[in-house]
């Protein structure tokens, strides 16, 4: 391994040698544990390093399409009311922590500084699990369009549209069979390309409808399947959501940092997603960045061992001498043994498979939690 060690300063700028040759991959996937304060330190480094070094703009979110326009507006404006209505509607979920907030400000105090053609951008790819959030996106994304006085829509069908999210923005509207209600009306008037609609969301319709279409994903999630976090439905709605931006920015690369059950590129026993992740489906015939994909696996240890969830997904030994130090390891250097021979994975589907198959870099962290808000 320690051919393939660099040391980490998660406070400090990405080593220029800390990945190795990224050139060849246009999406850049990062498999995190959500409730783990070097996640985000992390993250940070690899936004800004990636952005750096290898020009990655667009950043991919675990959040809804709507909520992740809320945070776009944050980080174009730096104005902290928008982090703190998204803060508000995460409240109680493992996102919701002090260290999201200090990553998040800092992101945006370094973006907003950059040039507007240098600076990055967010994209959420998830269904939108918060109806606030989706009404607050579509919102934002009519204001940005301007094509319609929100304060003063000029026909009845479209103030209807417009008051009505803004009951369900504002928490006038809570109760879930009337956020449903208003949900099919907008789908049918979007269906049948109505008027307001094009008045609303000019030129980024196919957006808008995007937007439109996560509640109602959202709904079959949650109503249709349990919430059933096991299921392969959210990987499929993220790849069909991130082919829609590959497809828009073709020029662009993307990174995102998911919860690692995204984020492996093959199976193993015991995975948590039952079918096919969104690494998967991004890997496979008929990707548009088929054999362009990298996935960076994070595990987390403490003084003596790897923490409980990294320990049951790879064997561990072989990180030892680094527990107490981040470190990152470019497991697909040239002449590396985990492309040829050497499998981390505990239990791969297939007996041939090696490290590479399932990630191509990993990062050692500590395994020290988040704090809540």
């Amino acid at each position: 391994m320690k051919d393939h060690a660099t040391s980490l300063d998660l406070d400090g700028p990405l080593p220029a040698d800390a990945l190795g040759d990224m050139s060849s991959y246009h999406v850049i996937l990062a498999g995190e544990q959500h409730d783990k304060r070097d996640s985000l330190r992390a993250k940070r480094l690899l936004v800004t390093g990636l952005r750096e070094q290898c020009g990655v703009h667009r950043l991919i979110l675990e959040v809804g399409v709507g909520a992740g326009i809320v945070l776009d507006r944050y980080l174009q404006t730096g104005d902290d009311a928008y982090l703190q209505f998204y803060l508000d509607q995460i409240a109680g979920t493992s996102g919701c922590t002090q260290d999201y907030c200090e990553y998040a400000q800092a992101l945006a105090a370094y973006n907003i500084k950059l040039d507007k053609e240098d600076r990055l951008h967010a994209d959420g790819v998830d269904v939108d699990h918060q109806p606030v959030l989706w009404a607050a996106g579509l919102l934002l994304l009519a204001e940005e369009v301007g094509q319609v006085d929100l304060s003063s829509p000029d026909d009845a069908e479209t103030e209807g549209v417009v008051r009505n999210l803004e009951d369900i923005r504002d928490g006038r509207i809570i109760d879930p069979k009337q956020i449903k209600d208003i949900y099919d009306q907008i789908e049918q008037l979007a269906q049948e390309d109505a008027s307001c609609m094009q008045s609303l969301f000019g030129d980024e319709l196919l957006l808008g409808r995007r937007v439109i279409e996560s509640m109602g994903q959202a709904f079959h999630f949650y109503n249709d399947l349990n919430g059933d976090t096991t299921t392969e439905y959210r990987d499929q709605v993220m790849y069909e959501n991130l082919c829609a931006l590959i497809e828009r920015y073709p020029e662009e690369r993307f990174f995102g940092q998911l919860g690692g059950a995204h984020t492996m590129c093959a199976a193993f026993e015991g995975q948590e997603v039952d079918g096919s992740s969104l690494a998967m489906r991004l890997g496979a015939q008929g990707s548009p960045v088929r054999d362009a994909v990298c996935s960076i696996f994070y595990a987390y240890a403490g003084a003596s061992s790897l923490d409980e969830v990294s320990q049951a997904m790879i064997d561990g030994e072989l990180l030892a001498p680094w527990r107490g130090n981040e470190t990152a390891f470019d497991l697909a250097a040239k002449g590396s043994p985990f492309m040829a021979s050497t499998c981390l994975v505990r239990e791969p589907e297939r007996a041939d498979a090696v490290t590479t198959d399932f990630f191509q870099k990993l990062f050692l962290l500590d395994s020290a939690l988040t704090t809540p808000l």
